[in-house]
């Protein structure tokens, strides 16, 4: 019998974890909880580093039909002074500005063409352990009896929820808000990605298509940016705000636990400060090395409990070496 793994959340790191795991030969099923499997949400700016990961998915060509746009640096200012900082030295490495929900469609097909079963408007209801294992999932849908269990529904973890399991945080939260804009023709004065930096606040400007732009901003630190403000300033009517929301983040990381046969990927495991553009990159990244450690498992190479404790350890690492990075721009 193939082994059952029950995945909630169908979001990027839900589905990569998906994706990879059906096509390792596992039974897999995303439970989502709410009616859709994503809302529409501005586009992502993606690290370079991204590409090798969509190949591996399967994804990478498909995406690319839609031409999403390229840009190989990011115009950043701090405090006043600016720079163009490229991806590396000769200039060729180059990033993507995705629209989200398009990108996650794409996943979301393969993973069904992949051999997942997805199912949506589900309710949780409760996790019976027998042990240190989570034996299934309850729903209102029905019981879903399990081998692995993987949490990938983001930083309001159901499963870290429901065992009351702990995060660490190694900052301050931040109150964030991200706005989409479409125009007629985007200004051609504005680069395809843009870093402000003051006192410790900051605003992310790209270009996701000739008529779509996203903006990001933190309102923490002495100076609060306004992301109306920063629109008034840089754009010139007409426009339409397509979508316009405000979320808290943070440097976090769930801390160790002991629950052996559950697994968590995206943001339910590691939250990035946004500024990384790297935190789409870190979600499949999170999911396709799930995917690994409990393909070694099946197969023997190692136990349940270390595979485990392997995965909590890169996880650890990951966001160490990602915080040290960002220090070099002084957030």
């Amino acid at each position: 019998m193939l082994e059952r793994v029950v995945i909630l959340g169908c979001g990027v790191a839900g589905l990569a974890t998906g994706i990879e795991l059906s096509k390792a030969g596992f039974d897999v099923t995303i439970l989502e909880v709410t009616s859709k499997a994503r809302q529409i949400r501005p586009g992502e700016s993606c690290h370079p580093g991204i590409e090798p990961l969509l190949k591996q998915l399967g994804v990478f060509d498909q995406l690319m039909k839609s031409k999403p746009l390229r840009y190989n640096s990011v115009l950043i200012t701090i405090d006043g002074e600016s720079r163009t900082d490229f991806f590396n030295e000769e200039q060729s490495w180059q990033g993507f500005n995705f629209d989200r929900a398009e990108f996650d469609q794409v996943l979301q097909q393969k993973a069904i063409s992949a051999g997942c079963k997805i199912l949506t408007g589900v309710k949780i209801i409760g996790f019976p352990l027998q042990g240190n294992m989570v034996k299934a999932v309850d729903t209102d849908k029905g019981v879903f009896e399990l081998e692995r269990l993987v949490d990938a529904t983001g930083l309001k973890s159901i499963t870290a929820g429901k065992f009351n399991l702990r995060r660490i945080y190694h900052s301050e939260k931040q109150v964030c808000s991200y706005t989409q804009l479409k125009f007629e023709h985007i200004p051609a004065r504005l680069p395809r990605a843009y870093f402000e930096s003051r006192n410790g606040s900051w605003i992310y400007c790209s270009m996701i298509n000739d008529q779509t732009c996203s903006v990001t901003c933190s309102r923490n630190g002495s100076f609060e940016f306004s992301i109306a403000e920063f629109i008034q300033d840089h754009f010139k009517r007409p426009y339409e705000v397509v979508v316009s929301r405000n979320y808290v983040t943070s440097w976090s990381i769930l801390a160790p636990y002991g629950i052996d046969n559950l697994f968590f990927a995206g943001d339910a495991f590691i939250t990035y400060n946004p500024i990384s553009s790297k935190g789409l990159l870190k979600a499949i990244m999170s999911g396709i090395y799930v995917a690994f450690i409990l393909t070694h498992i099946s197969r023997g190479k190692v136990t349940l409990r270390e595979g485990n404790i392997l995965y909590q350890e890169w996880g650890r690492e990951l966001l160490k070496n990602e915080m040290q990075e960002l220090k070099k721009v002084n957030i």
